[in-house]
């Protein structure tokens, strides 16, 4: 059996195409090209707080609060946040990092005044002593808020007891401001002080128990 042989030529072969040459397109095949289409032309949003606040001198605000008052400085970075606007600055983003990290450290570690706030009571009506010396009067305190514990039937102790402002001419007793123990025994104290209404002692029966209070509640309860 003879071979057969083919005697057609062969093909010429396309020389490989550069890897930096650009492949030629048609409208046919990108049209057939599945997935949407990417998008190059997209501006990212600035990130906004809240809706801007009512304008305030912020200059005379910043020079009157003082380096211990931390509350009042975070509150009144949150409004500059709030105010300006402008979130793609750096300092806008380093301002807004801070406030947020410096609030939630404050949160888990409270200032020293706010502990000592939790703790403290304010007492009125209680009769303050006519005894010429300092010390003698502030014995004559410490018997009367003794005197409230039993009263009432709370164990509890005073880190400190000391009267509020100084000593006027006029008959009306000075607030006695008393620091317990714990909160625990500071909330006893307060929700059972109405039962000195109550008391047949009548230096009891005048006196009136709230919890300490920041100077701006104080204000707040005037209006």
């Amino acid at each position: 059996m003879s071979k057969k042989w083919n005697l057609r030529p062969k093909a010429a072969q396309q020389p490989a195409a550069d890897k930096n040459e650009e492949a030629p397109t048609d409208s046919t095949t990108s049209k057939k090209r599945r997935g949407r289409p990417r998008k190059t032309d997209v501006t990212k949003k600035p990130r906004t707080l809240a809706d801007p606040p009512e304008p305030m001198d912020l200059s005379s605000s910043i020079d009157s609060i003082g380096m211990d008052q931390y509350a009042e400085l975070i509150a009144l970075s949150k409004h500059f946040l709030q105010q300006s606007g402008d979130a793609d600055t750096m300092a806008h983003r380093l301002l807004y990092k801070m406030t947020t990290c410096f609030d939630r450290f404050l949160q888990n570690h409270p200032h020293p005044a706010d502990i000592e706030r939790a703790h403290s009571i304010v007492i009125s009506g209680m009769p303050e002593s006519s005894k010429q010396d300092a010390v003698s009067r502030r014995h004559d305190d410490n018997a009367l808020f003794d005197a409230v514990l039993n009263e009432l039937d709370i164990e509890a102790g005073a880190v400190k007891l000391y009267r509020m402002g100084k000593k006027a001419e006029t008959d009306r007793p000075r607030l006695v401001k008393v620091v317990v123990e714990t909160v625990g025994q500071q909330r006893i104290l307060i929700s059972q002080s109405r039962r000195l209404q109550h008391s047949t002692n009548s230096s009891l029966a005048s006196m009136r128990i709230r919890p300490s209070l920041t100077q701006k509640e104080r204000e707040d309860l005037r209006k």
